[in-house]
């Protein structure tokens, strides 16, 4: 079965369009990470989802991950992650899905987390 479909390149006077048909469809989510980027998703699928069974899978609990995101993409990581971190060069919907707020890529936001909040 096919779960994910990531469109590169579409125009942006056509993304707002392409998505409204495929919400509307309620087969489907649809994401970004960089403008002109639509991630499709199936219903249900997505970052959250994923890392939450896998850590189902390994007996990981929630109160004991790290996740790190800054764009649309993430949001459901973000709320399910006990730590979840939004890069400072993130997206305003990622830094509200976050419980914690690290530096950007550029000023290496993940290891700044990671000795702050592991190496204590």
């Amino acid at each position: 079965e096919i779960e994910k479909i990531s469109v590169l390149t579409i125009p942006m006077p056509n993304c707002a369009r392409v998505e409204e048909k495929l919400v509307l469809s309620g087969d489907f989510e649809i994401t970004t990470s960089i403008p002109g980027n639509m991630e499709i998703n199936r219903k249900g699928v997505d970052k959250g989802t994923g890392l939450a069974r896998l850590c189902a899978e390994l007996g990981i609990s929630a109160e004991e991950v790290m996740a790190f995101g800054d764009s649309n993409n993430d949001l459901a990581m973000l709320r399910w992650a006990h730590y979840s971190f939004a890069m400072g060069n993130g997206v305003q919907e990622a830094k509200d899905a976050a419980r914690f707020l690290t530096k950007s890529n550029a000023e290496h936001g993940v290891a700044e987390a990671i000795r702050r909040y592991v190496r204590k």
